[in-house]
């Protein structure tokens, strides 16, 4: 949290139910992912094969908004 307090702790402080606030979290938590796969942009694409072979080592990480990572890695 950006407070530093732990939810159950923030609630506290705010007089709210920490009921309730881990049900409006949830709520917002999966429109906010409804929402990241919903894009005006094409996806756009860079061809790696190239650049791959047995011995190569890579690690990708894509971003995905919302706090949500893809980490992709070939060792």
């Amino acid at each position: 949290m950006e407070s530093g307090l732990s939810a159950p702790k923030f609630c506290k402080q705010q007089n709210i139910s920490y009921a309730s606030f881990s049900k409006w979290r949830q709520r917002l938590a999966t429109k906010n992912i409804d929402q990241a796969f919903k894009s005006d942009q094409p996806a756009s694409f860079i061809d790696v094969s190239s650049l791959m072979n047995e011995s190569t080592h890579w690690n990708i990480t894509l971003k995905l908004g919302n706090g949500v990572e893809l980490i992709l890695n070939q060792t």
